[in-house]
Formats: structure tokens, sequence, C-alpha cells
């Protein structure tokens, strides 16, 4: 060994001199395969194992390590191995267990709702003015309410916003949602079809196996999804189809899309979702396992009312409730003992009577439940209060404290159906109402083409959250904003609006106010006048609380020579007052 190190010391210090860039590195690959021998043969000296670990979560345990050290597979290989059974133990939760059922549908409560709203938002610029741009998006309003209730999917049965609901809880159950585009004639504007097809259609054909650009029922060109294979049936259908797939692309022609593929990956390079309750599914059965547990010894206390023993002078317990039985049974009558309301057993010597009485449930039945149900709620990043639907012992500040931590998480979810279905799903519908005719007059397809994003703007707006104290939350957010501590746009954020929709729709109303109480005076003056009666002048008091202005001035008649003064501005007034006051 020391001659070939001095051969190599020899031959470094030829290289070096000859060609010094592939000298240094033939140094330096010798210097690390020193450092790795010497560190080899420590750990052959001292043992690995008094190396010890840097966190003690990975050192060696036989008693934990069997619970909660998997397959060491990468995601898509751990998703592809165990995906067909987690997604059907998840939907026979949720179509059975009233835990899973409640988390499910609160989600879809809270995140979709009612429905959420799409609201257009072409704005004015070099080639758009201001009228147009209102008429583009009122258009294309009615373009999609129009198309909604004639019925969106394939059947046109689903209204947009049952379309959604469906969406939600499929991307619940499933952790995925997979939305065929398509074209079939309707009543409606536009022929535009969106259906759901369950995720569980979505797989490698037999074919495909061992194709290295197919996985899950994905096939991929590099990094590119090129589409997607659906089985013409459901798996576990049993109505005697082959088995058959059609490739769907995942862009159509014109590039819009085909196929809407929405999940959230919990992993980089995650090919498919995985179900919301995948992580709480143990922890719900446990829960239910332990509710039936103590149902069943509930009943058993019900069966079982009184057990007879005897002493060392009576017979047998069996014999005496034989013997007590003959006297008394008809014919067919099996039963032993009677058991009725009042009933008194006359024990006879050395004879003692014991009730069965099993105290089920005991009194750590409803904490354990509890506690179990905050487990599951923690793990879904859901409220507990929304999952148990109680509310008892919630304080104001404690349910405003879930709640804002609950809405976190829906919005969170939200976002995904909104980025990855919702917002493809408006470029396609604007795409089609464009040739379809809805826009003729108001855009040119020229310039359409040459700058989509400009018509395709929009925003999904949700239903408004409801306030756990009105009063409170609105004084609260009265008195953050005047003191600098909120803006209107991060309290109108809480409630899922946007502040200038909200500013121009206030200004909006308070237009129209204007506008019908003008037109409400004009139709009164002119049905005096028709009476013959003299015209009402009405006073009103500025903004600022200054000085009066009047809108329309001329002599009522009366006998005091008073202006008569606006109920409803009277009434207003009043209003004003009593919020200073309050204030």
């Amino acid at each position: 060994m020391k001659f070939l190190s001095t051969l190599g010391t020899a031959i470094d210090s030829i290289a070096n001199e000859l060609a010094p860039t592939w000298g240094a590195r033939r140094s330096a690959a010798r210097h690390r395969r020193d450092l790795v021998a010497k560190q080899i043969e420590m750990l052959d000296r001292i043992g690995y194992d008094r190396l010890g670990y840097s966190w003690p979560g990975v050192s060696p345990s036989d008693s934990r390590d069997g619970r909660y050290l998997g397959t060491r597979r990468s995601p898509d290989e751990a998703i592809e191995h165990d995906l067909p059974e987690l997604r059907q133990r998840c939907v026979e939760l949720y179509r059975g267990n009233t835990v899973a059922h409640s988390a499910v549908e609160g989600r879809v409560a809270n995140e979709v709702g009612t429905g959420l709203t799409r609201l257009p938002k072409v704005r004015p610029d070099d080639v758009i003015d201001q009228d147009r741009a209102e008429a583009i998006n009122d258009r294309l309003k009615d373009v999609c309410d129009r198309w909604s209730e004639h019925g969106v999917d394939g059947r046109r049965r689903l209204s947009m916003h049952s379309l959604q609901r469906l969406a939600c809880r499929t991307f619940a159950n499933y952790g995925e949602v997979f939305v065929l585009v398509g074209q079939s004639q309707s009543k409606g504007p536009i022929g535009l079809t969106l259906d759901i097809i369950s995720p569980e259609r979505v797989e490698t054909p037999p074919e495909f196996r061992m194709d290295t650009d197919v996985r899950m029922g994905i096939r991929y060109q590099g990094r590119t999804i090129v589409g997607y294979y659906v089985r013409r049936s459901h798996p576990d259908a049993s109505n005697g189809y082959e088995i058959e797939y059609d490739f769907e692309p995942r862009f159509d022609a014109a590039g819009n899309d085909r196929v809407i593929h929405v999940f959230d990956p919990e992993f980089p390079e995650q090919t498919r979702g995985v179900p919301w309750l995948a992580t709480a599914m143990n922890r719900i059965k446990d829960t239910e396992d332990f509710f039936e547990a103590e149902l069943i010894a509930k009943q058993i206390e019900a069966c079982l009312g009184l057990i007879i023993t005897g002493g060392k002078q009576s017979a047998s317990p069996m014999d005496l409730a034989e013997g007590a039985a003959k006297a008394r049974r008809s014919p067919g009558d099996t039963r032993l003992e009677d058991l009725s309301p009042g009933f008194i057993h006359y024990a006879g010597e050395g004879e003692d009577v014991k009730t069965v009485d099993p105290q089920r449930p005991g009194s750590s039945f409803a904490p354990f439940i509890e506690q179990s149900l905050r487990g599951v709620a923690a793990a879904c990043n859901f409220p507990y209060e929304v999952l148990a639907k109680n509310f008892f012992r919630t304080t104001f500040s404690s349910g405003r404290l879930a709640m804002l931590d609950g809405w976190m998480g829906f919005s969170m979810r939200q976002q995904v159906l909104i980025e990855q279905l919702l917002m493809p799903v408006w470029r396609v519908l604007v795409f089609d109402a464009l040739f379809a005719g809805e826009l003729d007059g108001l855009v040119d397809p020229f310039d359409y083409f040459s700058r989509p994003h400009v018509y395709q703007r929009h925003k999904w707006q949700s239903q408004a959250r409801g306030f756990v104290d009105p009063d409170k939350e609105v004084r609260a957010a009265e008195r953050s904003n005047k003191a600098g501590l909120q803006t209107k746009a991060a309290l109108a954020g809480e409630r899922g609006e946007d502040w200038e929709d909200v500013e121009e729709q206030l200004d909006i109303e308070e237009r129209k106010k204007i506008i019908l109480r003008i037109e409400r005076e004009v139709w009164e003056n002119e049905q005096r006048e028709a009476a013959g009666l003299p015209p009402i002048n009405r006073t009103y008091q500025d903004e600022a609380g200054g000085a009066s202005r009047t809108t329309m001035s001329s002599d009522v008649g009366d006998d005091d020579d008073e202006p008569a003064i606006d109920d409803q501005a009277a009434e207003d007034r009043k209003v004003e007052r009593a919020l200073e006051v309050a204030a």
C-alpha cells in the first residue's frame, strides 16, 4: 500500500506539471477517496449505534417503528398502490358515518354554499370605452345566467351552482375532480357542457401497464400532460360492458381545456389527489366503534334486570325459576320469569336478588367522544364546532377564533376550485359566447384573439359570511377602520368581497334611491296638480348638517306658512344623531 501511495503521489506531480487542470481534479478525487476510507474505518472501529441520531424521532424503536414507518415509497408509488382501497373506504365513511358525512357536507356548505358567483371584469382601455366595457360585462352575466338555467351538464339537469356543489363534494371524497368539457345542443345561448366523471374511471388501460409515459391513467410527453384514459363504465358497475377506454386530450384543437383535473398536491411531483379524510379515517372509525360498544352495553343493560342467587338451604336458581314458571305459563310459552313495573319477588330462605347495573355509559363517554372529534377536526383543518354542530359553551371570542381559523381553511380549498376549475370554464364560456354571436357589436373577434385576457378578466365571489355577533362585529369593524388599524379592503376581504365592488354597489344604490325619490316627488306633484292642489315644498338638510337645501319650492298654503319636512329625511337625521351619541 505504501508503494502504491508513493507511485500515486509521483503520478500526481507529473500530471500537475504536464496538465495542471487534469492533475488538480485527480488530486481532489484521491483526497475524497482517502476521507471516505477513514470514515468507514472509524465506523467499523466504534460501531454505527454509538454515533447516535441527531433527531430522537428517527432512532430505532421496536415498539414504535412498526406503527409509524411506512414502506418508503415515492408519493406517486404510494398513491398508486393504496389509492383504490383508500378511496373506497373514504366513500363508505361518507355514506354511513355521521361524522364523515358532517365534515364533507360542512365543506360544501362553507366553500360553495348557494354557489360561487362570477363577476366579469372587462375594463376600459384605449380600445374599449366605459360604456362598452359595462355592456360587455352585462352581456356576459346574462349569457352565464341563461346557460345555467338550461343546465350545464350533458343531461341538461344541473345548474352551475349545483355542479359546483357536486365538484366540491367529489373533491372532498376522492381528493380530486375530473371535468369533461364538451358541446351539445341546448336551448340556452351556448352549447357548452361540463360533466363530472368519477375519478375511479381514470386509470391506465392494461395494454399500457409497462408504458413509462402513462401513469395512473395520465399520458405524458416528457413532463407535459397530453391526455387522460377514461374507462367507459365504472370499475364496480355490473352492467356487463366490456372494459373499454376513451383517450381524452387535455386541450381541444382551439387550445381550450377538454379535461380539467382539479386536486391540491401535498408533495412535489404528485400526480393524483388523495381523499380529504384519509388522515382522520382511523380516528373516525375508532370513535364509531366506541360509540357502538356503549350502545350494545346499554342494550344488554335493558335486557338483564335481575339475577336471583340461592344460598346453602335453597334449591338451585334454575329449579326455582322452572317451578315458578310451570304454574303460570301457557302452552308454547318458554319464559322462566316475568318482569313488569311494580313487580315484587319474594325471596326464599337463603335467596338473594341482585340488580344488573352496568353503569354505561360512564362519565368518560362524552369527554372521549368530544376529544376524538377534536382530533378529527384538527387533522382535517376544520372547526370542531361546525363538525360536531355543537356550539355549547362557545363564547363570542372563542367562536370567532374558531371560525376565523375555519374560514382560512375553507378559503384555501375554495381557491383550488376557483383557480383550477372555474377560471378555465369561464375562458371557454367567453370563447363560446363570442362564436355563438352573443357578443356581436360589442367584441371584435380580431381584437379578442390578439388579447383574449382583456375579455376573459373576471372574478368569482363567494356568498357573504354571516356574523357571529352582528352588533359587536359591526362596531369593531367601524372602530378599527376609523383608527386606521384595518382598511376597507381588509374588512371586505373577511366577508369574501372586493371593497371596490362594495363601494361601487353602495354608490349605485344611493344613486338609485335619489332617482326613485325624484320620480316619486314628480309623480306626487303631478297627482296633486291634477287634483287642483298646490305642489309640496320639500326641504332637506345637507350631509354636513348645515343650511337646508330646497329641492322643490312653492307655497303650500298652510296657515303657519312653514315648509313641509320630508318624513324620510327627518328619520335619517334621527338615526344620524343616535349613531353620534352611541359613538
